[in-house]
């Protein structure tokens, strides 16, 4: 096939000079995972998981005005308890919690009861309410106050039959958010976020821990949920199964090699270097573009190590199978590996024209694991197979003499 062939005039030109580069490649690559890994390589801002879309461009922007004039965070959690009862001590709790926060660290903005808005000690306020009323009303009576300014004060001045008020006694529009369906007052809690938690998840993460499990003075456990708790879950189970199913598909892979080759060792030396070459050549993107792994992007690793010895193991079959001639295995096998990674390539190369910021990060990794696996596979491996392929036969020479 064609596209083997400028390969397959590659192979025999300077082979030494690639084996010593493509060793330097996977001591670097090694490294920079190290480094990588060392770093903390997971994305915690949300905004790269957003879209880029020119069309929604004047919509946040207006959106970032209005927060930045009204002060508006990104919203509040709702968390029901038992009684209002509870939902005070709740509060009591988590501002503690806030109180005792890093002035830079504060998990939440706030906590809203509706409590909060009937006001403690009426009863020892009421009286002086009721004096301060009275004696408006008489400087008015006396002309003291003008027309005008009655006109303002009048609303707000107390009147002579003020009396004590509860939870019960507050409007709907004051009440509405602390309201269950089934008319229930003051047993909900607000808990808002500050605006930082929408676009860092290490905030969202220490806003979720604030109010996801709460002990209460009288020994009740308040479980708090939502969208929040959820997501925090979400990565918590991306950094934990991420490295997981990395190793565990490394694993399968090492293991399909090995099965393949168990009774060729120096073939199977030569395809896991091949993979080892390819994978240095990822890493070492990773590491130098600074990427960060997200819920997406991260997909692209596993299928990299599959690729990767996907296109070896058939480079080093047909080396086998043409009795040790490198340009041959090339200008077959090698030409229908090349053409399998181009149409891959293509397809991964599709997804970096996406809006969505994270798909591209995806089909950009996924590209360049391609390409560095295809170049491990048709100029990595063939300049190892001739050099495994004289010391098999020298060792079988030596075996055949000893034997007679």
């Amino acid at each position: 096939m064609a596209y083997g062939k400028p390969f397959a005039r590659l192979a025999t030109v300077a082979p030494r000079v690639v084996l010593a580069a493509s060793v330097l490649v996977a001591i670097a690559g090694t490294a920079a995972t190290a480094r990588y890994v060392a770093r903390d390589p997971l994305d915690y801002d949300t905004r790269t998981m957003e879209t880029s879309d020119p069309s929604g461009a004047e919509l946040q922007r207006a959106w970032r005005v209005c927060n930045g004039i009204l002060g508006a965070s990104q919203g509040a959690m709702v968390v029901a308890t038992d009684s209002e009862e509870d939902a005070r001590s709740f509060a009591a709790v988590l501002r503690a919690r806030w109180d005792a926060a890093p002035a830079d660290r504060k998990p939440f903005a706030a906590v809203h009861v509706l409590a909060d808005f009937v006001p403690p000690d009426q009863d020892a306020k009421l009286p002086i309410a009721r004096a301060l009323g009275e004696r408006l009303r008489h400087a008015r009576e006396r002309g003291f106050v003008s027309d005008a300014d009655w006109k303002k004060l009048e609303p707000i001045v107390p009147p002579a039959d003020l009396a004590p008020f509860g939870v019960s006694d507050l409007p709907a529009s004051v009440a509405g958010p602390f309201t269950e369906k089934n008319g229930t007052r003051g047993t909900l809690v607000l808990v808002e976020s500050a605006p930082a938690t929408s676009t860092d998840l290490r905030n969202l993460v220490a806003f979720a821990d604030a109010y996801r499990a709460t002990t209460l003075p009288n020994g009740k456990v308040v479980l708090g949920s939502g969208s929040a708790v959820i997501f925090a879950d979400m990565l918590a189970a991306v950094a934990r199964d991420v490295p997981r199913a990395i190793l565990l598909s490394l694993g399968l892979t090492l293991a399909v090699v090995v099965i393949t080759f168990r009774r060729r060792g120096a073939e199977l030396g030569a395809v896991l270097f091949a993979l080892w070459t390819g994978i240095a050549g990822v890493a070492l993107y990773l590491y130098f573009a600074n990427v960060k792994i997200d819920f997406l992007n991260f997909a692209a690793l596993p299928v990299t190590f599959g690729i990767g010895v996907d296109y070896a193991i058939n480079v080093a079959q047909r080396h086998a199978e043409n009795g040790g001639d490198v340009r041959a295995a090339l200008r077959t096998s090698g030409g229908a590996v090349v053409l399998c990674s181009l149409t891959t390539l293509l397809g991964y190369l599709a997804l970096v024209g996406s809006h969505n910021r994270a798909i591209r990060s995806l089909g950009t990794i996924a590209a360049v694991g391609e390409a560095c696996c295809l170049l491990a596979a048709v100029v990595v491996l063939p300049a190892i197979l001739p050099t495994t392929r004289r010391r098999a036969t020298a060792d079988a020479t030596g075996a055949i003499a000893e034997a007679e």
